[in-house]
């Protein structure tokens, strides 16, 4: 090891914030087909840093005080085919190899986001439900609707952990102002094409053992995208209280003709409240906070439309008491499944219980 590299205490030396984004940013250099416009997106990157107004193209050249020169090569980055955008991504999930360990799940999220716009010509817009209004009165707005697909990094002691942006998918319903070589698909269409291309390039980096453990809320929760995951994919979404579920069919030997898919209607998950025994506690930290749920797993079901894929329910108890004279804790029950797989000759989740409520929690980060 060289002096340099040491510190004055002979350790080494930890490289600076500025050291560690300029390896980052030169790790995705086979990215531009020019030298000239990878340095312009050198120069932008660094503009947004040091912009505190709206992270726009404008404000990154009004913060590298390049206002009074020619914009139109900055814009053109983004207009015209300067840089491979599929060797970009992948460049960048590559980063996150090194911060994934192999012998823990690579764990990913998907949200549904919607992008306000005012114009009814805009590429993409179209009348959707207002996530901000009241359930009892719901509203529209003109918006833009994606798919987001980011990973989590391991959790540290202390229960934090980073949402890294993978993909930005586009979701466009079949009204909206569709642009050209773009097809109209759901979210969950978006989802599971997300999860394949990331079990995919998981692969291509070696990494076929490590399973692939996807998060999602309640939109997510959809028969066909259980039904059509890669085996190697588990998915934890968040369902309704009143989902249909069925216990598995059980094994009639000797019986000719198609064997049954389903067995018999199986509890809602909101009737698993009304246990009194059976019921589990955990423990785990989330942003410097001790969280305790009480939960419960059930199954394995099968979902209508999804026979080949059993489930596991996990039940959280909410939370209604007073901590002391004046707050009030009040948390809703939750439900959620997770697709199982087979160990030997039965079906288990994919990870343990409170792995899977922990890494729940950590969703928000996205």
């Amino acid at each position: 090891m060289s002096e340099r590299a040491l510190a004055p205490n002979g350790r080494p030396r930890v490289p600076s914030l500025l050291d560690a984004l300029w390896e980052l940013v030169e790790a995705h250099r086979p990215a531009f087909r020019q030298e000239r416009a990878f340095r312009r997106m050198q120069a932008l990157l660094f503009g947004h840093l040091f912009s505190f107004a709206r992270h726009t193209v404008t404000q990154a050249l009004f913060a590298l005080g390049l206002t009074n020169h020619d914009w139109s090569a900055f814009y053109r980055l983004f207009n015209e085919p300067r840089l491979d955008h599929e060797e970009l991504t992948r460049r960048f999930f590559s980063e996150t190899l090194a911060h994934a360990p192999e012998g823990a799940p690579y764990v990913a999220v998907v949200d549904g986001v919607q992008v306000p716009r005012h114009s009814h010509k805009m590429p993409g817009t179209s009348w959707l439900k207002h996530p901000k209004t009241p359930p009892f009165s719901p509203g529209p707005h003109r918006a833009q609707r994606f798919l987001h697909l980011a990973t989590l990094l391991p959790r540290s002691a202390e229960g934090y952990s980073r949402a890294l942006p993978l993909l930005w998918e586009p979701t466009f319903p079949e009204k909206a102002v569709l642009p050209e070589g773009i097809e109209p698909r759901k979210e969950w269409e978006a989802a599971l094409d997300s999860l394949r291309w990331l079990r995919k390039r998981l692969d291509e980096a070696g990494r076929t053992s490590q399973r692939l453990l996807a998060l999602g809320d309640g939109g997510f929760c959809v028969a066909r995208l259980f039904r059509e995951l890669p085996m190697d994919v588990d998915l934890m979404a968040r369902c309704a209280k009143n989902r249909a579920l069925y216990t598995l069919p059980e094994a009639e030997e000797g019986k000719r003709g198609r064997r049954c898919k389903y067995g018999e209607k199986a509890r809602k998950p909101h009737e698993w409240l009304a246990e009194r025994s059976g019921w589990r506690k955990a423990m785990f930290m989330v942003r410097g906070r001790q969280v305790r749920p009480r939960y419960r797993v059930e199954g394995p079901f099968v979902l209508e439309g999804a026979a080949e894929r059993p489930v596991f329910l996990l039940v959280v108890k909410g939370v209604d008491r007073r901590s002391n004279r004046r707050h009030r804790r009040h948390r809703d029950p939750s439900f959620f499944l997770v697709t199982a797989i087979r160990d030997e000759e039965r079906w288990v989740t994919p990870f343990p219980a409170t792995e899977l409520l922990g890494w729940m929690w950590q969703r928000w980060e996205v």
